[in-house]
């Protein structure tokens, strides 16, 4: 039975060994998370089909759309190593009442 020691030490040589495999991890993950954001906005078009319009206050669909995608295009950039000059990025409102 291995160690909790032995398994650290064979994770750090393995990483040490191949730095890149750590980088493919995050890639992987950040794909991931583009898979997720993308079935969030068929979540967002649901609710906003359900929403009851009657309401006094009513969110703010659109602006959560441009919020999402301001996050994905900011992961698909950075996956895809996209080289540009730095810039102001635009904040996300998080305020979605109208």
């Amino acid at each position: 039975m291995l160690s909790l020691s032995k398994i650290t030490v064979a994770i750090t040589l393995s990483i040490l060994i191949n730095p890149s495999a750590l980088a493919n991890r995050e890639h992987a993950e950040l794909n991931r998370l583009l898979v997720e954001l993308k079935s969030l906005e068929r979540i967002v078009v649901i609710a906003e089909y359900s929403a009851d319009k009657q309401r006094r206050s009513i969110f703010d669909y659109d602006q959560l759309r441009r919020d999402l995608l301001s996050i994905e295009k900011g992961i698909d950039e950075y996956i895809n190593n996209i080289q540009r000059a730095p810039r102001l990025l635009p904040d996300i409102n998080a305020d979605y009442s109208r």
